[in-house]
């Protein structure tokens, strides 16, 4: 007698299923049965904050190794993980600013986009695709009378975000993509230009008059988002590069290990509203906002690089980050606004004097109203991030520096791991101070200064930096350098350009004196540095 299969289905609770089986044949046969189901103990039933027991059904807030089930309207408040989290049709759940929801498993939202909704500043992880949901950014006014205030680099975390939907092209506004090839912004309002809808994974950048909260609703990406071949247009320093998007609903460690990346730069560049300026990423871990773009430079025609979701974090709060050995970051504020400026000068092993992508970042100019700050590659190649090999350090770095109005400026070390001493030399008022964790000096800044105006000065490693005193001086008369020793040990004398050439290298015997003629030199600065036993002296003289 053939068999006959019937399968009944009985809906319990709002998703709870269970099911049965009966096989047989001639009126008798085997009965099998299966339970399917939700913990019926840990459903959200009286709307209110997530972590209220009465708001339970059975009185218990679910544990991280239990499921959670929602049929009313939760807060999330505070920061959970759990495998399993099911909204019911009907069910709303809210993550508000500062909290966070890991699910390890499985996340369903039967009340489609409403039901599952992402306030600014909040942060969610999963990993099954297919999920609705909303997920809030709130942009600030912009001052439309300031070039560069106001602006935000922004990506979208769902799968297709149309632009009319959200508030994205709500006038007066400005909406951009960036163009490598034209190596130019493109307009959003330029039908030609065709950005009608987010890309995900690409960055745009945005301006908005009135400001207040844009909505991208949708399904939620939880998948890594590969480039490849990206365009590399012309020749110049400043090509390749490429505005790029957190497709997520969380924040991402940058270069964690985990980007699989080809011919693509390690310095990543992200816009800081409050500088106006970008900010580096240059060291493994850095964070990427959620809803941030992003500038990458690939170095070459043939490249790729993966976004990937295993990167993502929860971080919506300053995090303790661990600062490289031989490293440097100098910050630059002024007293008239409140913009900045950051630039990294750092050591690593297979790194060289010259421009490496692996290491360096070039600077992307912000606005005209704030300070700039960086290192001096070549003649017309600037840098924010400017790495050396540990055994090709050399004797001076020139630093350009470029105010955005006339103001009283401070040049903070921020941070500092270097073993060696560095001296800022200032080449307008002369001034010169041993750097170190914390520092600062103060100066006035004016449009007409030169850009060129500072030197970080490089001491031998393990041989601390003096100024001359009584033992070891160095003066000028004409186009002569007089050098005289009254220690007891031989010295040698190195005399540099504030460039860092080597000009004269030689020795001064203990208590003694001797000359060397300038009359062929270009007139300038110069320094003489004397190093005598594990203490090196230092003196700035003129040429004229």
């Amino acid at each position: 007698m053939k068999k006959i299969y019937i399968l009944i289905a009985l809906i319990l609770f709002s998703g709870i299923i269970l099911k049965a089986q009966y096989a047989g044949g001639s009126g008798s046969g085997i009965f099998s049965g299966s339970l399917s189901g939700r913990h019926l103990t840990n459903w959200f039933q009286t709307n209110g904050n997530w972590s209220t027991p009465g708001n339970w059904i059975d009185g218990v807030v679910p544990n991280a190794s239990e499921e959670a089930n929602i049929s009313a309207e939760a807060t999330l408040d505070g920061d959970y993980t759990y495998p399993v989290v099911n909204i019911a049709s009907g069910g709303i759940l809210t993550i508000p600013e500062g909290n966070t929801l890991t699910v390890t498993d499985d996340l369903q939202n039967g009340s489609g986009n409403s039901g599952l909704m992402l306030q600014n500043g909040s942060s969610l992880i999963h990993h099954n695709a297919n999920v609705p949901g909303t997920m809030q950014r709130q942009v600030s006014n912009a001052d439309w009378t300031s070039g560069m205030d106001g602006w935000h680099l922004l990506s979208s975390p769902v799968e297709n975000q149309l632009l009319v939907n959200g508030g994205f092209t709500a006038d007066p506004y400005d909406f951009y993509a960036w163009g490598e090839n034209t190596n130019a912004w493109l307009n959003q309002k330029v039908g030609a230009n065709n950005i009608t809808a987010f890309v995900p994974g690409t960055g745009y950048l945005v301006s908005y008059d009135d400001g207040g909260t844009k909505t991208f609703a949708g399904d939620l990406n939880v998948t890594g988002i590969t480039f490849s071949n990206l365009s590399k247009t012309g020749s110049s320093y400043y090509i390749g590069y490429h505005l790029l998007g957190n497709p997520f609903t969380s924040a991402l460690k940058w270069n964690d290990g985990n980007w699989a990346m080809t011919n693509v730069g390690g310095v990543a560049s992200v816009w800081n509203e409050t500088a106006q300026n970008y900010t580096s990423l240059a060291n493994p871990n850095d964070i990427i906002p959620a809803n941030q773009g992003f500038f990458v430079q690939v170095t070459d025609a043939i490249n790729s690089i993966t976004i990937p979701s295993v990167a993502r974090t929860h971080s919506l709060t300053a995090f303790y980050k661990e600062i490289p050995a031989d490293y440097l970051k100098l910050k630059i504020t002024n007293s008239v606004n409140a913009t900045f400026d950051e630039t990294i000068v750092r050591l690593k092993n297979d790194a060289t004097v010259s421009y490496d992508p692996d290491y360096d970042g070039h600077k992307i100019t912000g606005s005209e109203t704030a300070p700039h700050l960086y290192t001096i590659i070549q003649a017309g190649e600037n840098a924010a991030v400017n790495t050396y090999g540990t055994t090709d350090v050399p004797a001076g770095i020139e630093m350009g520096f470029r105010p955005g109005a006339d103001a009283t400026y401070t040049l903070k070390a921020e941070e500092f791991t270097f073993d060696r001493q560095i001296v800022l030399e200032d080449r307008v008022t002369g001034a010169t101070m041993i750097l170190e964790a914390g520092s600062s000096y103060a100066f006035n800044g004016t449009s007409g200064d030169a850009e060129n105006r500072f030197m970080l000065h490089f001491s031998p490693l393990g041989v601390p930096v003096h100024e001359m005193g009584n033992d070891l001086v160095a003066y000028t008369s004409g186009d002569v350098i007089y050098i005289r020793s009254s220690g007891e040990s031989p010295a040698e004398v190195k005399i540099t350009t504030v460039s860092g050439q080597l000009v004269y290298r030689g020795m001064v015997a203990p208590e003694s004196q001797f000359s060397v003629n300038t009359g062929s030199w270009t007139p300038g600065i110069y320094l003489v540095v004397l190093t005598s036993g594990n203490e090196s002296f230092r003196q700035k003289v003129v040429i004229r």
